[in-house]
């Protein structure tokens, strides 16, 4: 499947691919989400849903937004990674903001949060391991800092 969509990748124009990295990064972000749903669903037990469903939604699919939108990138692979983990580090920011200011002015940690109804404490913790692991890819990995050559032309995970 992987060489499939490399295949599929590189019969793209440069400037095609440069204007393809955002919406490409969402539909990936969208099918993991949609993936991760179905995959969950087979859990049978209830009282696991709000973690799984924060687990997917504000860690999973966000690091397959950038996954793919650093795929689909011709060039300059560590910059773009940088550009789509900060979008999705603003959101967190946001999010993490929010729950706080919630926390400070006397909402509980055990209050269920607003969309995936999992306790508030799940929600941060989870926010900040995404802010975690992204920024430890992006200090660790080192093919994002490589240059596309004839034998790479393509980011390989």
């Amino acid at each position: 499947m992987q060489q499939w969509i490399d295949k599929l990748i590189l019969r793209l124009p440069a400037r095609l691919r440069w204007l393809l990295i955002l919406p490409i990064a969402f539909v990936a972000d969208l099918a993991a989400q949609s993936i991760y749903q179905v995959i969950f669903r087979v859990v049978p037990f209830a009282a696991l849903r709000p973690y799984t469903d924060e687990l997917i939604w504000r860690f999973f699919a966000p690091l397959i937004f950038v996954v793919a939108g650093v795929k689909m990138a011709p060039q300059y692979w560590f910059a773009v990674a940088c550009f789509l983990t900060g979008f999705k580090a603003v959101v967190a920011g946001v999010n993490i903001y929010t729950l706080s200011l919630y926390l400070v002015r006397g909402g509980s940690l055990k209050a269920p949060a607003y969309i995936t109804e999992a306790p508030v404490w799940w929600s941060l913790l989870v926010q900040l391991l995404f802010l975690a692991f992204a920024l430890f890819i992006i200090a660790k990995d080192q093919n994002i800092r490589k240059v596309p050559t004839e034998n790479a032309p393509i980011l390989d995970f």
